[in-house]
């Protein structure tokens, strides 16, 4: 494969994941973009959150403590447009997370990050916001986890995580998902997925 083959691929996408931002983006209440901003998508109702009042605020909401333990957590993939016809390099990807009584998924895109909560893990898997992801959503491994979800606010807050600008290759969703992924799977009880998308 020659390197302006690799080249002209990587700025189609690139082009491709701006252009989708500007039409795919969820719109704030004054028309701008959400960066640095939480948005916690429970179904019936989404909330926004900012790093100064994501520790306390969102601890009000069900689900949202010391007591919802996270059980399994599994890492997905998704081709970024639909005419993909691989993920080996360019994928989106996010976590599920399996805990006490709910399912959860949280990923960072452009924009925002995004947790999402439902009692069913088609949910959370396979809706962005209320809208069917690309297909196909790929699993790549998944681990019991330690922890529970008022830690994941905690980690995510001490992290700084949304302070931090979304970099296409520095901080982008495989960054996010993979810290999240590391900090909360009981080492040892990681299971890769084999696939060859």
């Amino acid at each position: 494969m020659s390197y302006s083959f690799i080249f002209c691929l990587i700025s189609t996408c690139t082009h491709r994941l701006c252009e989708m931002s500007k039409f795919n983006g969820t719109k704030t209440t004054k028309g701008g973009s959400e960066n640095g901003i939480l948005v916690f998508n429970t179904g019936p109702g989404t909330r926004h959150f900012s790093h100064d009042s994501l520790r306390q605020k969102i601890s009000v909401h069900r689900g949202i403590d010391h007591s919802e333990k996270l059980k399994e957590m599994r890492l997905y993939k998704v081709p970024l447009v639909g005419w993909q016809l691989t993920q080996v390099v360019f994928n989106h990807q996010f976590v599920v997370i399996y805990s006490s009584s709910w399912w959860w998924s949280i990923e960072r895109d452009i924009e925002k990050i995004l947790l999402q909560r439902s009692k069913f893990p088609s949910v959370v898997r396979n809706y962005n916001e209320g809208f069917l992801r690309k297909f196909p959503v790929v699993e790549i491994k998944r681990g019991d986890c330690k922890g529970a979800m008022k830690n994941l606010i905690e980690f995510l807050h001490c992290k700084g995580e949304l302070k931090t600008e979304y970099d296409f290759l520095l901080n982008n969703c495989k960054t996010l998902a993979n810290n999240v992924f590391d900090r909360f799977v009981a080492e040892g009880t990681v299971k890769r997925t084999f696939n060859v998308l």
